[in-house]
């Protein structure tokens, strides 16, 4: 009888965190991530080019040139 109750326990915990989990990659994806402006990103991008990170300084790029392509 033990055996039965520890079962229904273990299954209500894997599916209450099944729960949980897929609420929040729900959550997550409806959210929209905020947008840079222009000016946030070019002076984003001088830090990055003065701190010599030029990966992230890079993809900071792309998304300035994506911005002037729609303007």
């Amino acid at each position: 009888m033990m055996e039965v109750f520890y079962g229904i326990v273990l299954i209500l915990i894997f599916f209450l965190g099944w729960v949980l989990g897929r609420s929040e990659y729900v959550n997550n994806k409806i959210t929209p991530e905020e947008k840079k402006t222009l000016k946030e990103l070019e002076e984003e991008l001088k830090i990055y080019v003065e701190g010599e990170d030029f990966e992230n300084a890079i993809k900071i790029k792309k998304e300035i040139d994506k911005l002037k392509k729609v303007k």
